[in-house]
Parts: structure tokens; C-alpha cells; sequence
């Protein structure tokens, strides 16, 4: 009886072993998305854009390999620092993929990124209020001061440049009666990528 139970033991040890060896040992084939970094980006001056902007990669590993990745630290870097502003066909560095050593790459797709490098520009125009609308008589009277009363705005030059004024989210003025200080956020154009600062403060100045 005790043989017989040493036997199971050592059997099972055995089939234990070849189970993980075929299982989690056997290396396999797996696709990973990767996002794309960029190094060098001519910080606020310049729009840079990736299409696509991952890239798939096929690697071969085992899965206990697999299971010890933190995929969230994986990412593809890219240095722009020699291309200037216009539209570049750019090549994956795979030697500077940032995998374990025992982990191979097998595959990328796309080879080539289209990354596009565009100058911004910057431009000051005055804010106007926006009232809400059928307060149109009381708007004739009302007396306000903006903080401040000129934004910039930044984007591509050629989508910009005929911006004259920028206006505020609908106000009611009610509502800046009652409270004298409101401050309110601005009605982005689509083309404008950004402005500064990102919100006016309306001053109610009558009595």
C-alpha cells in the first residue's frame, strides 16, 4: 500500500511537470498594441500627430513570460528631433522596443507611421458676452466689465487668422444680477486648438 502510494505521488509530480511544461513553458504567438510616444516635439510650438497611432506587434514567449508583462509600461518612442514641420514617413525603431530579452519580436504592423508636424500659431482677440436668448431689450442696458477682456487663442495660422473675437457661454442675466461676479467659460471655434485663459470672470456694474 505505501509503494502503491509512493507511485501516485511520483506520478503525479511527473504529470504536474509535463503539464506546465506544455502549457506554460510551450512559447506561443501573441499580438500587442503598443501606443506611440514622441521625443523631441518642439514642446508647445509645433501639432504632431501619428496615423496610426499604435502600432501591432507580434511576439513570441511562453505564457508565464506573458503573464509577468505590465503591458501599461510598454510603449514605442519615437525621435522627431531631425524632421521639420510638414508630413514624414516615419520608420518603427524595433531595436528600441522596450520588451524583456526573452521575449522576441516577431512582427510589426504598420513598418511606416505617417506623422504630421505642423507649426502653431497665436493670435489675441477681444471676448465678447453671450446673452441667453429673449433677454434682448435688458441686454441693451446692462453695463459689464470682462477680467480679462482679450484671450489668446492658438491654433494652425491658416484656420485662425480670420478669428476676430471669441464669445462667452450663453449668460443669463438674471443670473449675473443676482450674483454681480460670474465667471464663464468660452464657446471654442472647432479650429481653435486651444485658449488662454480658459475662462472670463463678468463683472455686473449696474446698480
Amino acid at each position: 500500500m505505501r509503494r502503491e502510494h509512493k507511485l501516485k505521488i511520483i506520478a503525479f509530480v511527473i504529470s504536474a511537470t509535463l503539464w506546465y511544461l506544455v502549457v506554460w513553458g510551450k512559447p506561443i504567438e501573441k499580438v500587442m498594441e503598443m501606443p506611440v510616444k514622441f521625443k523631441n516635439t518642439y514642446e508647445k510650438e509645433y501639432f504632431v500627430e501619428a496615423n496610426p497611432s499604435s502600432i501591432a506587434i507580434k511576439i513570441t514567449a511562453t505564457r508565464s513570460q506573458l503573464r509577468n508583462i505590465e503591458k501599461d509600461k510598454f510603449e514605442i518612442e519615437i525621435d522627431l528631433e531631425k524632421y521639420p514641420p510638414g508630413i514624414h514617413q516615419v520608420r518603427i525603431p524595433v531595436e528600441k522596443i522596450n520588451l524583456p530579452p526573452t521575449i522576441k519580436v516577431k512582427e510589426i504592423s504598420p513598418v511606416f507611421l505617417t506623422v504630421f508636424i505642423k507649426k502653431i500659431s497665436q493670435k489675441q482677440i477681444p471676448v465678447r458676452v453671450s446673452f441667453s436668448e429673449g433677454h434682448d431689450k435688458d441686454n441693451k442696458t446692462l453695463k459689464v466689465i470682462l477680467k480679462p477682456s482679450v484671450v489668446y487663442i492658438r491654433g494652425f495660422w491658416e484656420e485662425i487668422k480670420d478669428i476676430e473675437e471669441i464669445y462667452t457661454e450663453d449668460i443669463d442675466p438674471a443670473y449675473l444680477k443676482k450674483n454681480k461676479v460670474i465667471e464663464a467659460k468660452f464657446k471654442v471655434p472647432a479650429k481653435v486648438l486651444e485658449v488662454q485663459p480658459k475662462s472670463v470672470k463678468i463683472v455686473y456694474l449696474n446698480k
